[in-house]
């Protein structure tokens, strides 16, 4: 892997589907899955982002937020997900594909 296409921050992606799911080279159990910071490329998060079983659910922070200087009262940094919209659209029809094969017709 070319280290210009890595993803440089930890990511965490909530798998819909059973354990042992398999994406963009990955295995994913079911639940939320941390992806480290270096290990996929923007190809490979395309592909998870695709998908509409992964739902990418933003970035993991090892360390705890930084908080402002006492100094500054601007208060701390807040950060939105990678990709906050993609995924806010797949989990709508996810939820929508749910309650589709759920429903039964009647009679």
């Amino acid at each position: 892997m070319e280290k210009r296409n890595l993803i440089t921050q930890a990511l965490i992606v909530k798998s819909l589907a059973h354990n042992g799911y398999r994406r963009a080279g990955l295995a994913f159990k079911a639940g939320e899955n941390t992806l480290a910071a270096g290990t996929i490329t923007h190809a490979q998060l395309a592909m998870l982002e695709a998908d509409p079983r992964m739902a990418l659910l933003g970035t993991a922070q090892d360390d705890p937020a930084p908080t402002a200087p006492a100094d500054d009262t601007t208060g701390a940094l807040v950060q939105t997900g990678v990709s906050d919209g993609v995924t806010k659209k797949k989990m709508a029809s996810v939820k929508t594909s749910t309650t589709q094969a759920t429903t039964k017709p009647s009679k």
